[in-house]
């Protein structure tokens, strides 16, 4: 199994997650060592990454970790993200070489020890009350208070500020969308992506991988355990609505295993709710499906939002990684008519 938990790598990820679940205050101590060893510094334009999970927020990240301007939390910091310091001391010893593997998802995306993913995620699951039953999609608005959090998030980001040695971090982050207000009450000056994809064939791709998820659990003991440590509840056996919407009618379709409607109607609701961000000077809508289609205007277009420099090595390597990603979503599985000309109409309008 070549994906983003090397099959070789599925039961040390499940033995260290257990460890530190168990050994908190281990973890505490080298925590406090760490802040120590960082310098609490003003952490200037971070970059978050957002969206619908399947709407092109990895290679988005990806795309924008080519250029070298940022820090951000990688494989290779798995699955100690609290203490990376640390835990650089160490990982190489236990990761080897750094291969290049295409990712679980099968959808030609490329990864390797050094690419960046949704790991600061980790940190809002170690301090946000109940997160595995609703705190994972609480609606955080600019008044949330949050001491914890607020502190381990700013240091977090320092310390990969200065392992990495770069001056802004950049983070996939896709729940963001329920906590854009406190992310900017906290990082004024932030730059948030949201990325949006066409609904239907994000649909269908959130479904394949759902099934693939659910496959992959009856033969992967350490899978779902691995998954939910990681804070994964788009697809799969521990599957959750984004639960700060309108959730409802998303549990009632799937619970009739329609699973696509279920997930076209999610679709509807986050997009509803994100589009009043749209006149957001600190907030920037990609639509995926475009990318590709006028590069170079997009990506002066993205540079310009986010006030930093592709130089033409980069852009060169980013415009070759744009072409390559490719998504073919064959599921045969019906699409309720309503659902689909509301979602259609509302992505053409407005994106």
């Amino acid at each position: 199994m070549s994906n983003t938990f090397e099959e070789k790598n599925q039961k040390f990820y499940y033995k260290a997650f257990n460890y530190i679940n168990k050994n908190r205050k281990t973890i505490e101590i080298v925590k406090n060592f760490e802040e120590y060893l960082t310098n609490n510094h003003e952490i200037d334009k971070p970059v978050f990454v957002c969206g619908l999970a399947r709407s092109g927020t990895t290679p988005i990240t990806q795309m924008l970790y080519f250029t070298d301007e940022f820090s951000s939390l990688e494989y290779r910091d798995l699955p100690f993200i609290e203490i990376p310091l640390v835990w650089n001391l160490f990982n190489k010893f236990i990761y080897g070489k750094n291969k290049e593997i295409e990712r679980f998802h099968k959808d030609g995306l490329i990864i390797t020890q050094n690419s960046p993913d949704a790991f600061l995620e980790i940190i809002f699951k170690n301090n946000i009350e109940n997160y595995d039953e609703n705190g994972f999609s609480q609606l955080l608005k600019s008044n949330y208070k949050n001491i914890n959090l607020k502190k381990e998030l700013i240091l977090t980001i320092n310390k990969v500020n200065k392992l990495r040695k770069k001056p802004r971090f950049l983070s996939k982050i896709n729940y963001l969308v329920s906590r854009i207000e406190y992310i900017l009450s906290i990082f004024k000056n932030a730059k948030i992506i949201i990325c949006v994809r066409n609904p239907i064939e994000t649909a269908k791709s959130l479904s394949k991988l759902h099934y693939k998820f659910i496959n992959e659990s009856k033969t992967n003991k350490y899978f779902d355990f691995n998954i939910s440590q990681l804070c994964h509840f788009e697809f799969g056996i521990n599957r959750k609505p984004l639960l700060f919407l309108n959730c409802e009618k998303t549990k009632s379709y799937w619970g009739k295993n329609q699973n696509i409607n279920g997930y076209l109607n999610e679709w509807i609701n986050l997009y509803s709710y994100l589009i009043k961000f749209k006149t957001n000077k600190n907030i920037l809508f990609i639509n995926y499906d475009n990318l590709s289609e006028e590069i170079e205007k997009n990506l002066d277009y993205i540079q310009n939002f986010l006030e930093i420099d592709f130089k033409e090595d980069k852009k060169l390597i980013i415009k070759n990684f744009i072409k390559k990603q490719k998504y073919d979503q064959k599921i045969s599985e019906s699409i309720d008519d309503h659902l689909k000309n509301e979602a259609l109409n509302f992505f053409y309008d407005s994106f």
